[in-house]
């Protein structure tokens, strides 16, 4: 078993997303399920008792908890998973595929830099869907949806 790879469009941007690793990943799964666990439960559990838990719902629902979750993330934190997704993400710009970042840092005037310059809306959707692919199985969504709809690559 290997990481999985696939290639997804944010917006108007294709990307290649890595999974975090197992190991790798256990610092910010333990932050995430400390952070998010709670608020995640609360709005899965009032999903179900309105009785409105189909496909789309979920999914509308499943954005809609994230993005309300990353407010109560520490800043630290939230920079730490840009960090980390950005050395696990490549960008197809105009057909260049170029690496976000390194995993270790953020460089000023680096890809990761220019290419959200002005786009914060848009870094939030990346790091959303970086996340959803990393950690898929512990974040809520349907059975239907829990298979990529994107094809993998290699």
């Amino acid at each position: 078993m290997s990481k999985g790879v696939k290639t997804v469009k944010v917006d108007d941007v294709e990307y290649e997303l890595t999974q975090l690793g197992g190991v790798e990943g256990l610092d910010l799964f333990d932050r995430l399920t400390e952070k998010l666990g709670p608020a995640l439960a609360d709005a899965i559990r009032a999903l179900f008792k309105s009785g409105k838990i189909d496909d789309e719902t979920s999914q509308a629902g499943l954005a809609f908890m994230l993005a309300e979750a990353m407010v109560v993330l520490p800043a630290d934190f939230k920079m730490q998973l840009r960090i980390r997704f950005a050395g696990l993400s490549k960008v197809n710009l105009a057909g260049t595929i170029l690496d976000l970042g390194d995993g270790k840092t953020l460089e000023r005037g680096g890809v990761f830099d220019q290419h959200f310059a002005g786009r914060f809306g848009h870094m939030t959707k990346w790091l959303l869907a970086a996340m959803k692919w990393s950690f898929e199985d512990f974040l809520p969504s349907s059975k239907k949806s829990a298979a990529p709809a994107e094809a993998p690559t290699a």
